[in-house]
């Protein structure tokens, strides 16, 4: 099973993501979630589905084998008195 991701419209909060899974069950496709986030969507799953979801997603704009997933975190690091903003990866 390879890890995809699935970058979704923005039409509606939770449609774009149900209708990528939905497509995955009516297709016999094994499917495990790993992140959904307000556009994008991960998935642990046979690679060979992305063909499925071209051809019938009408709400999902790119479908990607994921190679690298670098999580990004955001705090803040008080110097002194000024507060600046610092972004680090994991």
């Amino acid at each position: 099973m390879a890890k995809l991701f699935f970058l979704l419209s923005g039409e509606h909060e939770t449609l774009p993501s149900s209708e990528v899974k939905a497509i995955l069950e009516a297709e016999d496709y094994a499917f495990k979630p790993l992140e959904k986030l307000d556009q994008a969507l991960r998935l642990e799953t046979d690679s060979s589905c992305a063909e499925a979801v071209k051809h019938r997603a009408a709400l999902t704009r790119i479908c990607g084998l994921e190679r690298l997933f670098i999580k990004v975190f955001r705090f803040y690091i008080h110097i002194g008195r000024r507060l600046r903003h610092c972004q680090f990866a994991v």
